[in-house]
């Protein structure tokens, strides 16, 4: 975990859309990296916990984990490579997580990494990641109203549900990455 670059890997920019101010993050990735392992990434560094369906977007192929039913085609996750998404700087591709919240992310690449970047290996961000299960960016919304109000009867009970170290403006790149690393089973 965050070695040395000693492959080619890409600087990613994944941003929560319609999100004021915007959450964002980026990272450093392998060329190699599956989009598969990219969900569990995704889902690292915005700190949920992949309780939900996802799906990649990718002019206009979907991309995740394949059913059998039918209904649609889509591609296997496992099977596609950051190389084959992120290899121009500009280079996109769209991520659904939670399809009843519906937590868009646009994920933008920024170019191959630079020299001292580490692989997996947060670069930048800001604003903490709105909590998992709180109804989309209109339930994140409402949830920042209700916290920012101590006189609303659902003040203390939101308050104990999204934690009570929850702080919107809170992005704590070292702790991030600290985490990554032992999820990765890093030294």
């Amino acid at each position: 975990m965050a070695k040395e670059m000693k492959q080619d890997g890409y600087r990613i920019r994944m941003s929560l859309r319609w999100s004021e101010p915007e959450i964002w993050r980026e990272v450093c990735i392998p060329a190699d990296l599956s989009l598969g392992d990219l969900h569990y990434l995704i889902q690292a560094v915005m700190g949920w916990e992949s309780c939900h369906l996802h799906q990649f977007v990718h002019k206009k192929r979907v991309i995740g984990v394949p059913s059998h039913d039918g209904w649609q085609e889509v591609l296997d996750e496992d099977e596609i490579l950051a190389n084959e998404i992120f290899l121009r700087k500009g280079s996109k591709i769209e991520y659904e997580y939670d399809f009843g919240d519906g937590w868009l992310h646009d994920i933008v690449s920024q170019g191959t990494m630079k020299k001292g970047d580490r692989i997996l290996e947060v670069i930048d961000g800001e604003m903490a990641c709105p909590p998992e299960d709180c109804g989309g960016m209109p339930g994140y919304e409402q949830l920042l109203a209700v916290l920012a109000d101590p006189k609303n009867d659902e003040h203390e009970s939101m308050k104990e549900w999204a934690g009570e170290d929850f702080d919107p403006e809170t992005f704590d790149r070292e702790a991030l990455n600290s985490y990554i690393k032992a999820l990765m089973g890093g030294d």
